[in-house]
């Protein structure tokens, strides 16, 4: 009777334990998946604490003068400053030789990919270089000289980091590809487009692109406000070429409900941005030339009454003072 009675015990005990170690198994493993997320998406966390495993899909391979870019960007909770070397990105990836390998960040927080097979993924990892404290981050991806996609901007999410100047041995722009979706009522648009890299916000020139083929239909300076009555925004900034091969860009948007005339002094070439339609411009000038209709008429109209009042006038001072009663 006592060995049965024991038994029980003993089988309580060793479900404990499977059950925790099963437990313990899957928290290792939750652990440590990486969030998978596609290119030019933004992800928040904490380096090397929360957020800080990353994977992304590669669909196509960077062809010459291309680049994949992968920036971490640490920002200050407080009032204290921040540093882009408290953070460092740890990229492995395949190459196209099928060897696996892995790169890690810059001073300036970034990994510049030319060699990457398509159709695998790129495994980040974020880590804290920072002894003394945590390192919030924000990290973005994205393929330079391929709009494949694009980084998104908002009047709440301004896109703040380094980024590479040039690529290739050619020594071709980097240029990045950025969307921002119009809030409701919209009519016009300013996007800021600036180097913060010595501090003083240099404006820059920006393209905005056709949803149909991205391709750029127009050029303007950052800070101008542009007529916009699409459903999303589509532009790129191509760096100048010089011998820095860094540069600090900060690209915020803001929306209007107030309406600008098309072209003139806010577009540098003075032609409509995409997404614009030229009715608004013509529908002014059919407008004017109706005024302008309008206004001759009315000065015939005036005329002809004239006129008529003073033959009118003549005939009856003639018949009543002069007693002229026949009229030629």
């Amino acid at each position: 009777m006592t060995p049965k009675h024991s038994r029980g015990p003993k089988v309580t005990r060793a479900c404990l334990v499977l059950s925790t170690l099963v437990g313990l198994s899957l928290l290792t493993v939750s652990g440590s998946d990486h969030i998978i997320v596609p290119m030019c998406s933004e992800v928040r966390g904490f380096a090397g604490e929360s957020n800080h495993l990353v994977r992304i899909g590669v669909s196509a391979p960077p062809g010459d003068g291309e680049a994949i870019v992968l920036i971490v960007r640490p920002f200050s909770s407080g009032t204290e400053g921040v540093s882009e070397r408290w953070a460092q990105i740890n990229a492995t990836y395949r190459l196209r030789q099928g060897v696996t390998v892995s790169s890690v960040s810059n001073d300036a927080g970034m990994v510049l990919l030319q060699d990457v097979e398509g159709g695998t993924n790129i495994d980040v990892e974020i880590r804290r270089v920072r002894p003394d404290g945590p390192v919030p981050f924000r990290f973005w991806s994205y393929h330079t000289n391929r709009p494949s996609c694009f980084i998104d901007v908002s009047p709440h999410t301004t896109f703040v980091a380094a980024i590479p100047t040039t690529v290739g041995q050619l020594v071709l722009p980097a240029r990045i590809f950025f969307k921002a979706v119009p809030l409701p009522g919209a009519k016009s648009v300013m996007l800021r487009v600036t180097d913060v890299t010595t501090g003083d916000g240099k404006p820059e020139r920006f393209q905005l692109m056709r949803a149909s083929d991205m391709q750029v239909a127009a050029t303007y300076e950052s800070g101008k406000l542009i007529p916009w009555n699409a459903s999303v925004l589509f532009f790129s900034f191509s760096p100048p070429i010089s011998a820095n091969k860094e540069l600090q860009l900060s690209v915020s948007v803001v929306w209007s409900n107030e309406g600008v005339a098309p072209g003139g002094a806010d577009g540098s070439n003075g032609s409509l941005p995409p997404g614009t339609s030229s009715g608004g411009a013509s529908g002014g000038s059919s407008a004017s030339d109706g005024d302008k209709g309008h206004s001759f008429f009315f000065f015939l109209f005036l005329l002809l009454t004239g006129v008529t009042s003073y033959m009118c006038v003549g005939a009856v001072f003639n018949y009543r003072v002069q007693g002229i009663t026949e009229f030629p």
